[in-house]
């Protein structure tokens, strides 16, 4: 499977500020595992030599078309590798999951004071 991506156009779109491309799986490994320790990482990689990069990296991306094993590894699934917007969304979609749960948690935890400090008061 042969998978054309403009990596300066995709990097310039989602505002990274490095990428590595084209390196060996001992390489990406050892990369990743490097970045890891100073910032969040991410790889995007479709071949059984990615996988273990892929499960390494702070957010793992394959393609749906990718190699099972590299899919398994993955956090991210692409679904369509001519629509790469579809990262974009998927960071967006997750920013608003954890805002949500945070919402959630300070809601539940305000409730439950409110109400220990209401049965307090009648006991």
């Amino acid at each position: 499977m042969i998978v054309t991506i403009n990596v300066k156009l995709l990097t310039e779109k989602l505002k990274f500020t490095d990428f590595f491309y084209e390196q060996k799986p001992e390489n990406k490994l050892k990369k990743i595992e490097e970045l890891n320790n100073s910032n969040p990482t991410a790889m995007l990689g479709d071949g059984i030599n990615d996988a273990p990069a892929l499960s390494k990296a702070f957010i793992g991306i394959s393609l749906a078309s990718a190699s099972q094993i590299a899919i398994q590894s993955s956090d991210v699934i692409l679904l369509n590798k001519n629509n790469l917007n579809q990262l974009n969304k998927a960071f967006k979609i997750s920013r608003h999951t954890l805002r949500t749960i945070k919402q959630n948690l300070f809601w539940a935890f305000s409730y439950n004071l409110l109400l220990f400090r209401l049965l307090a008061l009648d006991i």
